[in-house]
C-alpha cells in the first residue's frame, strides 16, 4: 500500500516510504514492520483528516505532525471583470526555463517552512531546496505540469505558477510563488486568473489548489476569489534513522 520515494532519497539521502490515506483503515502495526524489515528511515503519510481511527493509530505509533494540508475548488468559469484590471504580462515557461523557475523558487520559497522543515531531524538547507529542485522540474517532468505560467512587470520575471489536470479531468494548481518584492501587488491573482483562463480554455470545469493551513495570505487570497474548502489532510512523519 505505501512506495518508495526515489525523490526523497535522492533529496535526503533517506529511504523514504509515503503513503496516503483517504477514509480506509489500515493496519499500522504491519505496515511498520514491513517498513522496518525493509530497511526504512523516513516514513511520510498524508491521512485524511477526518479518519479519525487512522490518526489515532498513526499517533500512538511514534508518528508526529508535520503539516495540515487544505484542498479548496471552484469552478473555472471566470466573469470578464475578473480580467479587465490584470497588473503584469504572462509567458509560458519552456524546457529551458528550468533554471529561471529554480531561482524564481529560491527566492520566493526563502523562509517558508513546509512539512518536511518541521521534523526536526531533517537538514533545513534540505528542505529548503525541495521548491528549488520541485520548480526546476515543472517544465521538464511532464507528469508535474501541462502548463507553468510566468509573471512579468517591466519585462521582469516575478511569479510563477504551475497547473496538471489529473486522470479526474480536474485541474491541480501545484506551485506557485511570488518574489518578495512584488508581494502585495496582485501578483498571486494574476496567475490564478491565467490558471482559471487556461482551463476554460481547455473546458476543464473544475480546479483545485492544496495549502498548508500556515499560509493564511494564500487562504485569504483563495476565498476572496470564490475558492471553497474540501477537506483537509495532516501530514505525519516517522523517523528510523
Amino acid at each position: 500500500m505505501y512506495f518508495w520515494s526515489i525523490l526523497d532519497k535522492k533529496r535526503f539521502g533517506l529511504k523514504t516510504a509515503r503513503l496516503n490515506l483517504n477514509e480506509e483503515v489500515v493496519d499500522v502495526n504491519n505496515i511498520i514492520q514491513s517498513f522496518i524489515t525493509k530497511k526504512g528511515q523516513l516514513f511520510i503519510v498524508k491521512c485524511n483528516s477526518l479518519n479519525n481511527e487512522m490518526i489515532f493509530q498513526l499517533q500512538k505509533k511514534g508518528f508526529f505532525l508535520t503539516d495540515t494540508m487544505l484542498t479548496f475548488s471552484r469552478s473555472s468559469i471566470i466573469k470578464s471583470e475578473d480580467v479587465s484590471d490584470l497588473c503584469a504580462e504572462i509567458a509560458y515557461a519552456r524546457p529551458s526555463d528550468s533554471s529561471l523557475l529554480a531561482d524564481l523558487a529560491q527566492r520566493s520559497f526563502a523562509n517558508y517552512r513546509g512539512h518536511y522543515h518541521h521534523n526536526p531531524l531533517l537538514d533545513n538547507k534540505l528542505c529548503d531546496e525541495v521548491y528549488t529542485d520541485w520548480a526546476r522540474r515543472l517544465c521538464i517532468d511532464k507528469s508535474l505540469a501541462d502548463e507553468v505560467f510566468l509573471a512579468m512587470q517591466n519585462g521582469k520575471y516575478v511569479g510563477f505558477a504551475s497547473l496538471k489536470v489529473d486522470e479526474k479531468g480536474i485541474a491541480k494548481g501545484g506551485l506557485l510563488g511570488v518574489i518578495p518584492e512584488y508581494r502585495g501587488k496582485g501578483i498571486s491573482r494574476f496567475l490564478h486568473i491565467h490558471r482559471l483562463l487556461w482551463c476554460s480554455n481547455k473546458n476543464v470545469k473544475e480546479i483545485q489548489v492544496e495549502i498548508s493551513v500556515n499560509n493564511k495570505m494564500y487562504i485569504n487570497l483563495l476565498i476572496q476569489m470564490g475558492f471553497k474548502l474540501e477537506y483537509s489532510n495532516q501530514v505525519f512523519h516517522l523517523n528510523n534513522f
